[in-house]
């Protein structure tokens, strides 16, 4: 049994290059507020990476979707949560109170490998 999260935004393939990376999805993060660890700047595309938890605690399994390109379900490459303007305490809020967060999942399979980047 897979768990799943629902697609909700498509960042298409012929989106600037730019865009695309690791980088500039955590550049985007960043500008609307989502924490980014300093880590994750320059990290390797083929990372998988989770941003640090309440007190470094995560609970549950990484998100799978099935993104029609032909690799079947796969985790999400990145997640990013809201910090409230604290990098220390304020995922631990956003995880009591609720917030803004995203997974991301990179379209890169044998029968489509557009370079989209679906966020749930």
């Amino acid at each position: 049994m897979y768990l799943t999260h629902i697609i909700q935004i498509i960042i298409s393939g012929l989106s600037s290059p730019n865009v695309l990376t690791d980088d500039g999805i955590v550049n985007f993060a960043r500008a609307i507020g989502l924490y980014v660890p300093q880590e994750m700047s320059g990290m390797d595309t083929a990372m998988t990476f989770s941003s640090t938890e309440c007190l470094g605690i995560h609970l549950g399994a990484p998100q799978s979707a099935n993104l029609g390109d032909g690799n079947g379900f796969v985790n999400q490459t990145i997640e990013l949560r809201q910090d409230y303007g604290d990098p220390e305490a304020g995922t631990c809020l956003e995880s009591l109170v609720g917030g803004n967060h995203f997974r991301v999942f990179r379209q890169n399979g044998p029968t489509a490998n557009s370079g989209a980047l679906f966020l749930a």
